[in-house]
């Protein structure tokens, strides 16, 4: 499960059919993310969790 912080990016509509309980942490699917002011990016999953970027 990804943690709270990065459940807020998820680009919930970019990534359809995949969900955020769908992935670990240490995935390296590339999936979209959005920041609070609407920039949007692929990163796969694991830099974002583990790696934190």
């Amino acid at each position: 499960m990804l943690r709270e912080g990065l459940l807020g990016q998820w680009a919930e509509e970019l990534n359809l059919p995949l969900r955020p309980e769908m992935v670990t942490p240490g995935s390296h699917r590339m999936v979209w993310w959005r920041c609070e002011h609407g920039h949007v990016w692929r990163a796969a999953v694991y830099s974002r969790s583990v790696c934190g970027t």
